[in-house]
């Protein structure tokens, strides 16, 4: 079939996984390659907001997501540089001096269709949602002001990529990475792609993209409280 991908990943030997491919798929027709549709960027036009009490909490939570581009497209590499400046070092533009959030968590979730950045942070004692959101929007506002220099990007870029060494050092998560590369950019090396797509990415570049999408406007925030803590959103 056209649109049939196969990774192989691990200890075998190329000609004798090819017998074993052939065995298991080549009898299977050949097809012409479907057509994808050219389907539209989904996108909000306010802030979408959601009080939830979940019961079986034990924290008041805040979360935030926004449409973000589809896995290897334009701007997709700036999204996975934002997310680790966000929250994945200690040196996040979320934890910073003042912060009012006990823990933060940034995470690009990415499919070749479109992609979604979600943060979820906890306020620390005493700190109402709504004085986090605020908190948090105007971090966020301030990296639109001043955005990261190259210091930073290469520090978020040697952080991704070594998370790109991690997840090839599991045969099935290897596999896994092989064949996003495979289907949406073609059959390259996932380092030196991933790098590339990195270094590229500059402080306006950035900029650019917070200014595009991720909006303070055009956003899902959930206020989740715990039965016992309603009143810590209001």
């Amino acid at each position: 079939p056209a649109n049939t991908w196969i990774a192989v990943a691990g200890d075998f030997q190329e000609p004798n996984a090819s017998v074993l491919i052939d065995s298991y798929f080549g009898s299977l027709p050949a097809t012409v390659s479907p057509v994808s549709p050219a389907l539209p960027d989904p996108a909000l036009h306010a802030e979408v907001h959601i009080d939830n009490v979940d019961p079986l909490a034990p924290r008041p939570l805040l979360m935030m997501a926004w449409h973000t581009p589809g896995l290897f497209k334009p701007f997709d590499a700036e999204a996975d540089l934002v997310t680790s400046m966000l929250g994945e070092s200690r040196a996040s533009r979320l934890r910073g001096e003042g912060t009012k959030a006990a823990w933060v968590e940034v995470e690009q979730v990415s499919t070749s269709s479109g992609s979604v950045l979600i943060l979820q942070a906890e306020p620390l004692e005493g700190v109402t949602l709504e004085e986090l959101k605020q908190d948090i929007d105007a971090r966020l506002v301030g990296l639109k002001v001043v955005p990261p220099s190259d210091r930073d990007l290469d520090r978020a870029t040697r952080a991704l990529l070594t998370k790109t060494f991690q997840q090839m050092e599991s045969t099935l998560s290897s596999a896994h990475l092989l064949l996003d590369v495979a289907a949406n950019v073609g059959v390259v090396d996932p380092v030196s792609l991933q790098r590339g797509r990195y270094t590229a990415v500059t402080g306006a570049s950035v900029r650019k993209f917070l200014e595009s999408y991720l909006r303070l406007d055009q956003r899902v925030v959930v206020f989740s409280n715990p039965v016992t803590s309603t009143k810590a959103a209001q």
